[in-house]
């Protein structure tokens, strides 16, 4: 019955636009480059669980496209990071 009830819901609710398109390549925070980056990926909460866990080499291993700005300011090995 609730599963029934979230695709309904999901069938009827409006799709939301970025007014200002934002790619992972845009000057960002860490955090959003990883959302933007894991959206478009085919297993975004396997990957946002190892960037929130700060598993960054599984990260590099897994998903070598992920954009270098999802680990500056979050990976605090990473050569751009400013702590």
């Amino acid at each position: 019955m609730r599963e029934q009830m979230v695709t309904q819901f999901t069938a009827r609710a409006p799709k939301i636009e970025s007014a200002v398109p934002l790619k992972p390549t845009d000057r960002m925070d860490a955090s959003t480059a990883a959302i933007l980056f894991a959206l478009e990926d085919d297993e975004p909460m396997a990957f946002l669980r190892c960037w929130s866990h700060g598993d960054f080499s599984s990260i590099r291993r897994e998903w070598p496209d992920a954009p270098e700005e999802v680990f500056i300011g979050a990976d605090p090995l990473h050569p751009q990071t400013v702590l």
